[in-house]
C-alpha cells in the first residue's frame, strides 16, 4: 500500500481521498456558470465514453476535452481510449491527429468500426480537408506546444484561439493532452468542458490510470474511470508512446489567418449542406432522459 501527500491510496492504487475530491481544477465552484452546465456535460461525458450513440447536432456533438497530469500519467492512453469509444458510438467519426498512430492497430479496429478512418494533421489545409469530409475528431498530443501560456501574447496563440471558438460550427470535437492546465493559453482554457486529471498507480498487475472528470467550467467532480492494467498493454498498441509529436502550426500571420478561416468557413457550409441533405439522426434527449428507473443517473464511463 502506497500513499503521498496528495491523497490516501488504497491496496490496489485507488485514489479514496485526498486532491480531487472537493477541489475545483482552476477555482472554485462559485467561478463556474453552475450545476445546469455540469448536467449537460455529464451528459456529454457518457456519450463520449460509451453511453450511447452520439447524436448529430450539425455532424458530431462539439466538445473540448482535455486530459492533464504528470509525465507518463496516462494522458495519452485515455484519449486515446476516449477517441476510440466517441468513434464507435458516433457510428464511425474519424481522427484528425498529430499523433503518429499504429496502422496495424487501427486497422483491426475497423473490424468493429467499420467507418472509421484516421487523417494525419501535418499542415493547415489538412484541417481544411477534414472539416470538408464532415469532421469528427481532432486529437492533439502536447497541446501545450502549439499554445503555450507563457506565449499569451504571440500571434500565433490568438489564431489559434479564434479557430478553437469556431470548433461546434466546423463540425469538430477537440481531445487533447497537456502536463498542466494553466501551460496552455488562458483564452482556450476558459472554453473548455472536461478536464481529465490522470494519475498512475502501481499494482501487482501492472501500472493501473485513474482519470477524474471535471466539468471544468462548473468546477464539479463528475465521476472517476480507471483503465485497468490488462487494457492498458493493449491500448498501447495504438501509438508510440515515446513520440514527440507533431506539432500542428496555423498560418501566423493575420492576413494568412484570415484566408485560411474564410476556405475553412466555406468547407463547413459544403459539408453541411450534404449533411443537411441526408441526415435522419435526432435532437440529443434532455437532461435526464438517460436516468434509471431508480432515479439514479448511469455512472460516467458506464
Amino acid at each position: 500500500m502506497a500513499s503521498d501527500a496528495r491523497g490516501r491510496v488504497g491496496p490496489v492504487g485507488r485514489l479514496v481521498s485526498g486532491e480531487g475530491e472537493h477541489d475545483r481544477p482552476g477555482g472554485s465552484p462559485a467561478d463556474g456558470p453552475g450545476a445546469g452546465h455540469a448536467d449537460s456535460v455529464l451528459q456529454g461525458c457518457s456519450w463520449l465514453s460509451g453511453g450511447r450513440q452520439v447524436a448529430r447536432v450539425g455532424r458530431w456533438w462539439a466538445v473540448i476535452i482535455g486530459f492533464t497530469g504528470n509525465l507518463g500519467g496516462g494522458k495519452t492512453l485515455g484519449a486515446v481510449q476516449w477517441t476510440l469509444q466517441y468513434s464507435l458510438r458516433a457510428g464511425g467519426a474519424p481522427v484528425a491527429t498529430n499523433i503518429r498512430l499504429n496502422p496495424a492497430y487501427w486497422t483491426a479496429h475497423r473490424d468493429t468500426n467499420p467507418a472509421f478512418r484516421i487523417v494525419p494533421l501535418r499542415k493547415p489545409d489538412d484541417l481544411i480537408d477534414f472539416v470538408r469530409g464532415g469532421g469528427g475528431i481532432v486529437l492533439l498530443d502536447e497541446l501545450h506546444r502549439m499554445a503555450d501560456s507563457r506565449m499569451s501574447m504571440a500571434t500565433a496563440n490568438v489564431l489559434l484561439s479564434q479557430f478553437v471558438m469556431f470548433l461546434r460550427k466546423a463540425g469538430l470535437t477537440l481531445i487533447f493532452t497537456s502536463q498542466w492546465e494553466r501551460q496552455i493559453d488562458s483564452r482556450l482554457r476558459a472554453i473548455m468542458d472536461l478536464v481529465i486529471r490522470c494519475r498512475k498507480w502501481k499494482t501487482p498487475e501492472g501500472p493501473r490510470f485513474e482519470y477524474q472528470v471535471w466539468d471544468w467550467q462548473a468546477g464539479r467532480l463528475l465521476g472517476t474511470r480507471y483503465i485497468e492494467p490488462a487494457t492498458a498493454m493493449t491500448l498501447w498498441g495504438a501509438y508510440d508512446s515515446y513520440e514527440f509529436g507533431q506539432v500542428l502550426r496555423l498560418p501566423s500571420s493575420v492576413k494568412a489567418f484570415d484566408n485560411w478561416m474564410a476556405r475553412l468557413e466555406a468547407a463547413a457550409l459544403e459539408a453541411r449542406g450534404r449533411i443537411r441533405g441526408s441526415r435522419t439522426d435526432s435532437v440529443p434527449p434532455a437532461v435526464g432522459a438517460e436516468e434509471t428507473a431508480g432515479g439514479e443517473r448511469p455512472a460516467v464511463g458506464a
